[in-house]
């Protein structure tokens, strides 16, 4: 008799992710080699599973850039009201110390503010464009190419220790250092 349990989408993911834990896995995390084996055991063609894990990919990829620019915006804002409060705040300074019962200062706490309003409503309320999630794409891109390449350093430095010994890796170095100007 066929097993009567069904299991949806959620129940699925939920259920590999704890097995991969459970087992030890690097925190849940597995290689697309594996993947493509998962979906080959489950029916799922190897085109089926690279077309999704490239649609999952761009997704997570939109999702980083758009969540950058916000926070980008964010901090900008930041650094708005920051400036607004300590040049109102001199303003009300100077303008309670030489002429305490005119309210000058007032002027540019109206209309300055009604700007920190628009860029308020700005950074809360607008989207993002396609052509500046490409941009902050294409910055992540970069960002995520030059990690790759330091990391790639430090893997062949460290891969050349373990094959030409310390000691004599650390000569070659202080010679290199001695010869660069």
């Amino acid at each position: 008799m066929p097993d009567p349990r069904r299991y949806t989408d959620e129940d699925i993911q939920a259920i590999i992710q704890r097995a991969l834990e459970q087992q030890g896995g690097a925190k849940g995390e597995i290689t697309h080699a594996d993947l493509l084996g998962i979906g080959e055991q489950v029916g799922v063609s190897a085109e089926a599973m690279e077309r999704a894990a490239r649609d999952v990919l761009e997704t997570r990829r939109v999702a980083q850039a758009t969540e950058r620019v916000r926070s980008s915006r964010k901090r900008w804002l930041a650094a708005h009201a920051a400036v607004f409060a300590v040049i109102n705040g001199l303003l009300f300074t100077v303008n309670a110390l030489t002429t305490p019962g005119e309210w000058w200062f007032l002027f540019s706490v109206v209309f300055w503010g009604l700007a920190l309003a628009a860029h308020a409503a700005f950074t809360f309320a607008a989207g993002v464009s396609v052509k500046r999630q490409q941009r902050e794409r294409l910055r992540l891109d970069t960002e995520a190419h030059a990690s790759a390449k330091q990391q790639l350093r430090v893997a062949d430095t460290e891969s050349a220790k373990d094959l030409l010994g310390e000691e004599s890796l650390e000569s070659t170095e202080q010679k290199q250092d001695a010869h660069s100007p």
